[in-house]
Formats: structure tokens, C-alpha cells, sequence
């Protein structure tokens, strides 16, 4: 499945509004630019290995179209965290699938090691276990 593909049968020849990048991955991020309308905004969340490119036509940027920087995500946690929790009573949002890795706190190194290399994929959770 092309999932560029999929998204702009959903989105149809408008485009999206937003869309959020969480992966850092240079081919979704151009996926994601194309995909948001003239006046659409990408924003970026996931950031890039070092040394990875991100290629895209200027133009648009010019002309209504934006790229943003997510810094922490500007959560209010006493309001936030209850969302969350009714979403995933409610079914709306799956926990289980964001969490991809989960380690004890004797291995921290091991899991800075795996996110640094990009080995780990998705979220990781880190147990502060004795």
C-alpha cells in the first residue's frame, strides 16, 4: 500500500490542512509537503539523522504554504493527560501501538544507543526499576 497514495484519496484534490510529521524521515516529510494544500502548513515534530537531506520545490512557501518546528509539543499536562486517557477508554487512540520498545532503567545506554542509530522505531519506555 502506498500510503501517499491512500492520504490523497482521503484528502482529495484540496489537500490537507496539516500535516505532522512525527518519524524524521526525509521521504515522509517530502510526502507530507506535497500533500498539504497551497495554504497548508507541515509540521515537524520527528527531526532527521545528521547529515540527512530534506528536498522540496521552494515556491510554495512563498505562496501561503508553511513549514513549522514543533518544540516539545507545548503540552498542558493537567489537561492533556486526561485526554488522552478518554480517547484511549473510548477506543479513538491505541496506546499499545505507539509504544514500540520497553527497557528497565540498567538499560538507558542501551536505549540512547538504539534511538542515536535509529534502530529503535517509534516510542520507547523506560521502566525506573531497581
Amino acid at each position: 500500500m502506498d500510503a501517499k497514495q491512500e492520504i490523497s484519496k482521503i484528502a482529495g484534490a484540496a489537500g490537507l490542512d496539516v500535516f505532522i510529521d512525527n518519524t524524521g524521515n526525509p521521504q515522509v516529510i517530502e510526502a507530507g509537503y506535497q500533500l498539504v494544500k497551497g495554504n497548508g502548513r507541515l509540521v515537524l515534530v520527528g527531526v532527521p539523522r545528521l547529515g540527512s537531506n530534506v528536498s522540496f520545490y521552494s515556491l510554495p512557501l512563498h505562496l501561503g504554504k508553511a513549514i513549522v518546528g514543533s518544540h516539545g509539543g507545548e503540552a498542558i499536562p493537567h489537561e492533556d493527560i486526561p485526554r488522552y486517557q478518554r480517547l484511549a477508554t473510548l477506543g479513538r487512540i491505541r496506546l499499545d501501538e505507539l509504544l514500540t520498545d520497553c527497557l528497565v532503567l540498567d538499560d538507558i545506554n542501551i536505549a540512547i544507543a538504539r534511538m542515536k542509530s535509529g534502530d529503535m522505531k517509534g516510542r520507547g519506555l523506560v521502566r525506573m526499576e531497581v
